[in-house]
Parts: C-alpha cells; structure tokens; sequence
C-alpha cells in the first residue's frame, strides 16, 4: 500500500493531492460523502475537488499512474469543458490587450513622427527603410546630415529622437562602441 493512502494515526485515509483527511471535504469539518471522493483502480483515494486540476493534464492517478476509470473521468467532463472555456477565454483577452498595447504603440510613433517638419519626416523615414535593409551606413549618412545641417544650431526634441535612432543602427550593425557616440559639439 502507498504511503500517501495509509491510514493516518487517527485511522483516516489521505488525499494524495491535499494529504488531507479524507472522512473530510478538503478545508472543511463537513464529513465527505461518496461523491466528495475519488478511488484508482489501486485503490488511492482523493478529494474530487483536489483531483480536478490534476485530470486537466493527466488522466492518471498522482500516486501510481495507473488510468483512471473511465466513469471517474466521465464525472470530470464539465469542469474539463468549463477550464477550456476560461482558458480560451483568457487567451482572447489576453490577445485583445496585445492588440490594444500595439495601436498605443502605433500612436505614439505617429507623434513622435509629429515632431519632425515634412522634410526631416521623410528624411527619417527613409533611413528607417535603410536600417531595416540592413543599409546601415547609408541610413547613418541621412541621420547625420540631419543633424549636421538642420539642428546643427539648436538641439530640440526632435534631435534626441534622431541621436536615439542612430544608436540603434549603430548597435544593429555591430557597431557597438558608436552605439552612444558623445555629441561635444
């Protein structure tokens, strides 16, 4: 007989999920009835309640693995049915809020590309192009002529969006020591 199903000093039986008395509803002093409790075919005993999160992922007995009995399965059905219900419920929530978080995203690079002027905007996008075709050097020409000729005076908000692209480029093109090139000028 497995240690977990042997009488316990009092002379009650174990759960082999909670190791709780098993004369009793698991947390409770209300005596267990007969369909409260779970037997294998060796005899193992659980608390229904305990046993349900254990068959969502197996369908044998914790205690020696031998298969549960298909009538004690079948009493499992609707919590089965109900656990795949909130768990594909959970997902599309889950999906929703991803979805939510990238038009958030998508926002805020439309006003981040709001600080630029039409001309800077478009130089800037096009290096983006460039540095998602891996032309990295051809990207951090048009992202230095930007800032050597347009903020070359004055260094708005628009010129930290620019330094931080070009640290990213730099960093995608293993460039890593120019990845934060100090501006002394």
């Amino acid at each position: 007989m497995n240690k977990m199903s042997q009488p316990t000093p009092a002379g009650k039986i174990k759960c082999v999920i909670c190791y709780g008395p098993i004369v009793k509803k698991p947390g409770s002093m209300e005596p267990a009835t007969e369909n409260d409790i779970v037997k294998c075919p060796a005899g193992h005993r659980a608390h229904f309640e305990c046993l349900k999160g254990w068959i969502l992922t197996s369908r044998t007995c914790p205690a020696c693995s031998m298969p549960y009995d298909k009538e004690v399965l079948l009493r499992y059905v609707d919590s089965v049915k109900e656990e795949k219900v909130k768990r594909a419920q959970d997902r599309e929530k889950k999906e929703q809020e991803d979805a939510l978080k990238k038009e958030e995203a998508a926002k805020n690079a439309k006003k981040a590309n709001a600080i630029f002027d039409d001309e800077v905007n478009s130089q800037v996008v096009e290096a983006q192009k460039l540095a998602a075709q891996e032309e990295y050097t051809a990207a951090l020409k048009i992202l230095w002529d930007i800032m050597d000729n347009v903020y070359k005076d004055k260094r708005p908000k628009g010129a930290l969006e620019i330094l931080m692209l070009i640290g990213r480029i730099n960093y995608k093109a293993g460039k890593y020591g120019l990845a934060l090139k100090p501006i002394t000028e």
